[in-house]
């Protein structure tokens, strides 16, 4: 069965607007590249924002809205990887707390800021709020990596005219959503290039992701798959894992592999202070 956490883990973020997203404990590889973040006087900040203990875990959610606004109600994790765009796999240190304490937030910009605006806003909020301090690093670490199947990959391209806009949940153009379904959990995207396959992969995977498939152009990508930790024993369910699911469907594969990763660390974070 699908988890919330899951389904959270998949939330959209990308490293260009400032990071990407369960916890890879115990790193042992060496350190390739530390980085230390630099805290910027111009970074913007919300106008006003409230932050608040939330106790009712309703559907976990980090959500920019119209006119500069963000509304969320989650764990600091989550939070953390929507501001900084890493996946949960990526996302290395803190206490325990980040993960269980669930917050309400609700924030406003002064101008009307677009997504990647108000993400940079959240990482202040972050730093001010719950004194958050981070660092990036570069590691050789064990990862999957995306490759093309010996018999070729089974993409298909784009369709004409605009994406699908059917459904109000529907993803936009470029972007993959996950969602569950009947027969488990289902993958889909209009128009996306593989990178975009590949951070999604990275959430179902609980793994780092590389691509080394070399292809290029955008594509309409459709997966489903049983949601099954890797290693667990095989549940009754029936369909494919998402290892298998890439090979029969997409006609790429994810192999056991060792690469280079940036890691966002925590090096400190303090429960919020009172609004």
């Amino acid at each position: 069965m699908i988890s919330a956490s899951f389904l959270a883990s998949s939330a959209r973020s990308g490293r260009g607007s400032p990071l990407r997203a369960g916890a890879l404990a115990g790193i042992t590889a060496p350190l390739v590249v530390a980085a230390v973040f630099a805290q910027s006087a111009e970074r913007p900040k919300f106008e006003v924002a409230s932050v608040k203990l939330f106790a009712d875990r309703s559907p976990m959610a980090v959500r920019p809205m119209p006119g500069g606004r963000l509304v969320a109600t989650a764990p600091v994790k989550l939070l953390i990887m929507n501001a900084y765009g890493f996946q949960r796999s990526e996302i290395v240190g803190g206490p325990d707390w980040i993960n269980t304490d669930w917050y309400e937030i609700d924030a406003k910009a002064e101008d009307n800021a677009d997504r990647a605006g108000v993400m940079l806003m959240l990482q202040s909020l972050l730093e001010d709020r719950f004194q958050m301090r981070v660092h990036r690093e570069t590691r050789e670490t064990p990862v999957y990596a995306l490759v093309v199947d010996k018999n070729g990959p089974k993409l298909a391209a784009p369709k004409e005219g605009e994406c699908p806009t059917t459904e109000a949940a529907a993803p936009a153009c470029g972007q993959m959503r996950i969602s569950p379904s009947p027969a488990g959990v289902r993958m889909e995207g209009s128009r996306v290039p593989i990178s975009e396959l590949v951070r999604v992969l990275a959430v179902a995977a609980r793994q780092p992701v590389l691509d080394r498939t070399a292809l290029s152009g955008l594509f309409d990508i459709r997966l489903q798959f049983i949601d099954e930790p890797p290693g667990a024993p095989p549940s009754d369910s029936p369909g494919p894992s998402v290892f298998a699911a890439v090979q029969e469907q997409l006609g790429l594969k994810l192999e056991s592999a060792k690469g280079p990763v940036e890691f966002l660390v925590i090096d400190h974070v303090e429960r919020p202070t009172a609004n």
